[in-house]
């Protein structure tokens, strides 16, 4: 969006510049209307769930999410879907810990750490998941 501060405009080049398929382009537009919806704010609290984020992920946050232009490299791609999956299960409400497994459902309650949204927030979900799928 024209709208968007050099931030997120800087961000989102790093998790779309592959072709990852319709359901990663529907992500991206959701994620998009989020962070829309807050207002691009910049976003100060990181995503705080039960597990540890992967290491690639506390990488890019370390080096500036994409500044230094590095390219995430996943030389172990099961067991990098495994840390994103069981990071992931970690940040979900008490509410939703339990849901089948492409089944949408609508929300209960509250999001929790998943309404965080900046540069601290989804994002970094955002990215792991691009990894995986250019992996």
């Amino acid at each position: 969006p024209p709208e968007a501060p050099a931030w997120f405009r800087d961000c989102y080049a790093k998790v779309s510049g592959e072709e990852l398929g319709e359901e990663y382009d529907k992500l991206l537009r959701e994620y998009v209307a989020l962070e829309q919806g807050y207002g691009f704010a910049k976003g100060t609290v990181a995503l705080k769930g039960r597990v540890e984020r992967p290491k690639e992920v506390s990488d890019w946050v370390r080096d500036g999410r994409g500044r230094t232009k590095t390219v995430r490299q996943i030389t172990n791609l099961p067991a990098y879907a495994a840390n994103v999956r069981a990071w992931w299960t970690g940040l979900q409400p008490s509410w939703r810990e339990k849901w089948d497994e492409g089944v949408e459902e609508e929300a209960t309650d509250e999001w929790g750490t998943l309404a965080s949204a900046g540069q601290n927030g989804v994002l970094s979900v955002v990215a792991a998941l691009y990894w995986w799928g250019i992996a």
